[in-house]
């Protein structure tokens, strides 16, 4: 029986191993796009070398997305962002921050090798 992902504390190493897998099925033209423009990623040698390196960017972004997850709880105290009566940690990350995150695979399918966002816009107005 699995556990509903509401269920899942944000904080715990499920929910990080969880963020941990999406982050290793992006292409490797994600990282510039998620900040990570570290040249060890593309220059490492051992597969140790990048299994270390992909463990920072998943501890990086684990605790990135939890620290959205604490400001939108923050500012929903002031403006009405989200819904007031269940508006808590586990609510805010898996019902808003990780569903945005769950995007990027859509926004790669996009991206050029430079990572440069493709116009794919087939505008006829444009043509005349």
């Amino acid at each position: 029986l699995s556990t509903p992902a509401e269920e899942i504390d944000p904080y715990s190493e499920t929910a990080r191993n969880d963020l941990a897998k999406l982050i290793r099925s992006l292409p490797s033209q994600a990282l510039p796009l998620m900040g990570y423009d570290d040249i060890r990623a593309n220059t490492a040698q051992s597969e140790n070398e990048k299994e270390a390196i992909m463990e920072e960017i998943v501890t990086a972004s684990h605790k990135s997305l939890l620290k959205l997850t604490e400001q939108v709880l923050e500012w929903n105290q002031r403006l009405n962002l989200v819904s007031r009566k269940d508006c808590n940690v586990n609510v805010v990350y898996h019902r808003h921050v990780l569903p945005s995150v769950a995007l990027l695979p859509l926004i790669l399918e996009n991206v050029n090798e430079n990572g440069d966002i493709n116009n794919n816009n087939n505008n006829d107005n444009n043509n005349n």
